[in-house]
């Protein structure tokens, strides 16, 4: 029996939060396992962790509101496997005490120490009623810390162990994989640091006994003894199995998961009427853009015979949009998870969304609607063409930073024209041109991206306030710290290798630091950090 700590990474803040009645929600009560998030206190007795006397766990103090999301978050995580999240202590004490496991999400650490949580390998088969831990002000009531540390406990209870990473050579580079990664396709296995990157998921990798000591997490969360297993296919992907998309007052959506690595799901719709189609593809979130989806999609339109029409894949997005005019009759809409720069389709098994539109149109006055782009620094420019019989009553540019919900740029004028303007911030831009004939039809040009540079990326803390000795820093090139005491004086320097570096502050007492980061020698960040 071997005990595997969390993340001994937390936040020192100051919180006060309001209380409220816990929410009592389930993810799927027809699963006998059990999972239960308990946030309002408990008293641990009798188990394996009271070698001295009780463990008194005071409530989470988070609003029902943040508990609701946390359990969204959770909830998401193990929607693949046949057991049941839940807050309902009802839920939990009914389960069979060899398929349940109670999440204890506390503000009471002082017991155990410094750490986001804390859970035995194994304990969720055990059947002596011995609990995971979630230490939420060490975590800074962060909601996402506190639904990364619940999912990842539990994933130790059900048997795993922590994903590690290793370089080219073998050699252990982190106990913990931080994942890769910035903005929405941003990755980190759940049994490995999730904090700090958006699409958080089970991995299929090395653990800390050795390069070539391979976790598959699915695989351990569905052994027999857990009693979990993975949920049957909800979408066929052939013709003949394939939903039927329905329909109403021209609109159309359903929700679907993917069920397995390598899911392909496909819908049949019939389109009565030469239509200008608007679909999205979004995978279930906790907000925009895409906040802790678990799926990158592509989305493909294929005729009748299923051939592919037209593939959405955006390269820095989790969802697939697409605009399309299509005649009457029989198409299929295929979803499927993404492999991108990050990371492949392992572990995407989540939920999503397909909602789409259509505007039936009488005629078809278009012939061509092109729009082209460039930049020049920080302005994006643009071009676009024309060629209609009807008569253009209006045209608006339009932009949006995904690749669907679009707000009104500018209105232009002329079937051949151009516009420029430089956008408030750097980063990148969706453009499409909207035109509306005087004949009521409106249609959309191809969809476009435009960059502006960003700022230069800069040398950043992982994991405040430091413990074990050991000051982890995420450095770019070129860069180098101070590490100042409370008093103002320098007590360590060095330079910074390009990724993760372990810096050995051991010998330094506990207390208050400062510390600054200086980039070819010039001052671009300083902050303050805790030593415990």
């Amino acid at each position: 029996m071997k005990k595997i700590k969390s993340l001994l990474i937390a936040m020192l803040v100051t919180v006060s939060a309001c209380f409220g009645q816990i929410p009592l929600l389930n993810s799927d009560i027809n699963s006998a396992p059990t999972i239960f998030l308990d946030f309002d206190g408990h008293t641990v007795d009798n188990t394996v962790w009271n070698y001295d006397g009780p463990i008194y766990c005071a409530a989470s103090t988070l609003t029902p509101a943040q508990v609701q999301d946390i359990f969204n978050r959770v909830a998401e995580d193990y929607r693949p496997f046949t057991v049941n999240i839940t807050t309902d202590s009802a839920r939990y004490l009914a389960a069979p005490v060899t398929l349940r496991m109670r999440v204890i999400l506390t503000t009471s650490w002082e017991w155990y120490g410094s750490a986001g949580g804390v859970a035995f390998t194994g304990s969720f088969a055990w059947g002596i009623e011995t609990p995971c831990f979630v230490f939420t002000g060490l975590l800074g009531n962060n909601i996402k810390y506190i639904a990364e540390a619940a999912s990842h406990e539990t994933g130790h209870t059900l048997g795993l162990l922590h994903q590690s990473t290793y370089d080219l050579s073998c050699v252990k580079v982190s106990d913990y994989n931080y994942g890769i990664g910035t903005g929405e396709i941003s990755w980190a296995p759940i049994m490995g640091v999730g904090y700090y990157r958006n699409l958080t998921i089970w991995h299929n990798g090395s653990t800390p006994y050795g390069c070539n000591s391979v976790q598959n997490d699915i695989a351990i969360i569905t052994r027999a003894e857990n009693s979990i297993s993975l949920r049957p296919d909800d979408a066929g992907n052939t013709a003949a199995t394939a939903a039927i998309m329905n329909i109403s007052n021209n609109t159309f959506s359903t929700a679907a998961r993917f069920n397995f690595s390598n899911d392909e799901d496909l819908f049949k719709i019939t389109i009565p009427l030469i239509s200008m189609v608007s679909l999205r593809s979004i995978p279930v979130n906790a907000g925009s853009p895409n906040i802790a989806a678990n799926s990158d999609i592509q989305t493909e339109l294929l005729n009748s015979s299923l051939g592919v029409l037209k593939t959405v894949n955006p390269a820095d997005s989790l969802q697939a949009s697409l605009d399309t005019l299509l005649n009457p009759g029989i198409y299929y809409i295929r979803v499927k998870p993404a492999a991108n720069t990050n990371i492949g389709t392992y572990g995407m098994l989540g939920g999503y969304i397909i909602t789409g539109s259509l505007q039936p149109l009488s005629a078809l006055p278009l012939r061509t609607l092109k729009l082209t782009g460039s930049t020049a620094g920080q302005k994006h420019l643009f071009n676009w063409l024309v060629d209609a019989d009807e008569k253009i009553e209006e045209m608006i540019l339009e932009y949006a930073d995904n690749n669907f919900s679009f707000s009104e740029l500018a209105p232009v004028h002329g079937s051949t024209g151009t516009h420029a303007w430089i956008p408030s911030a750097p980063g990148k831009l969706y453009y499409r041109l909207k035109v509306r004939f005087d004949n009521g039809a409106i249609y959309y040009s191809n969809m476009i991206n435009l960059s502006s540079p960003a700022e230069s990326p800069m040398p950043e803390v992982i994991g405040n306030p430091v413990t074990n000795g050991i000051l982890s820093i995420q450095g770019i090139s070129n860069s180098n710290y101070l590490l100042y005491s409370n008093a103002g004086s320098v007590v360590q320097t060095g330079r910074l290798d390009n990724g993760l570096n372990k810096i050995n502050v051991s010998a330094l007492s506990r207390g208050i630091y400062y510390i600054q980061f200086h980039t070819n020698n010039q001052l671009v960040k300083a902050q303050k950090l805790v030593i415990q």
